[in-house]
């Protein structure tokens, strides 16, 4: 990321351990990255914020990530978010639609939130027309 600015990351789950992995390895990949676990106080921070991207888990105790992507739209229609699970959950075609989502891809274990599938390059993703390196 020489000569260009840090890209903004708010990471946020409700297990901190996941939070602190996810923190630490974008860090060290060159982005400036807030990490949370409430949704509620990461709501907040978006409303007041500029971030390039938000990573939020799906499942969490106070708000669901689904419920978490729609106050985000609702607020800021442009943000891009990323929805990750351990789960393997998965949201139906018409359920992403209503929400907002393009996209998601269930993960088959807990050991592929770590890393991408084989076929998505590992430095780019393209969402909306957009490339976020």
């Amino acid at each position: 990321m020489t000569g260009q600015s840090k890209k903004k990351l708010l990471v946020l789950d409700d297990d901190a351990g996941v939070v602190d992995f996810l923190c630490e390895s974008l860090t060290d990949r060159g982005f400036d990255v807030t990490g949370l676990t409430l949704p509620k106080e990461a709501l907040l921070r978006i409303k007041s914020e500029a971030f390039d991207l938000v990573i939020t888990d799906v499942e969490m105790p106070q708000m669901r990530g689904t419920e978490l992507l729609a106050a985000i739209l609702a607020e800021k229609p442009s943000q891009l978010v990323l929805l990750i699970t351990a789960f393997g959950a998965s949201i139906s075609p018409s359920r992403r639609c209503s929400q907002g989502l393009a996209i998601s891809l269930p993960s088959r274990s807990r050991s592929s939130l770590w890393s991408p599938p084989s076929n998505v390059p590992s430095t780019t993703v393209r969402f909306g027309g957009r490339s976020f390196a």
